[in-house]
C-alpha cells in the first residue's frame, strides 16, 4: 500500500486544502482558538517532521514530546485534539512505539470544505 492509499484509507481529501503557513504550521491551525497553545507548539513539530509533498510523517510521541518540550500526554492530546477537527489522521503502532498522521490537506492551496 503506498502512502496515497494510506491517506485515503484514513479520510485524506485532495480537495481540502488549506492556505498559507504561520511559523511552520498552517494558519487555520495558529489561528484556532479551540486548540490549546500546547497543541499549537506540538503542531509545529508535527509539521516539521511531515513531507511536504504527500503529508505523511511519523514520529514516536516520546521524541516529539522531546522537541516540542512537552509531556508525552501533550502530544496524545495535541493529535487527540488535531485529529477532532479533521486537521490530521493519525495511528499508533504500539509495538514498533511510532506514531504515523497524515494531513488531511494540502498546505499552499486553498481551503474547501470537505462536503
Amino acid at each position: 500500500m503506498n502512502n496515497l492509499e494510506k491517506k485515503e484509507k484514513f479520510g485524506y481529501d485532495p480537495e481540502r486544502d488549506i492556505e498559507g503557513i504561520y511559523g511552520g504550521i498552517p494558519l487555520a491551525i495558529a489561528g484556532n482558538s479551540k486548540l490549546s497553545p500546547t497543541t499549537r507548539i506540538v503542531s509545529i513539530f508535527i509539521a516539521a517532521s511531515i513531507n511536504k509533498e504527500t503529508g505523511f510523517g511519523h514520529r514516536s510521541n516520546r521524541r516529539l514530546a522531546e522537541s516540542a518540550g512537552v509531556s508525552i500526554k501533550s502530544v496524545e492530546k495535541a493529535f487527540s485534539e488535531l485529529g477532532k477537527m479533521k486537521y490530521i489522521f493519525s495511528e499508533n503502532n504500539k509495538k514498533e512505539q511510532t506514531r504515523y498522521y497524515w494531513w488531511t490537506f494540502q498546505i499552499g492551496g486553498h481551503f474547501k470544505k470537505k462536503k
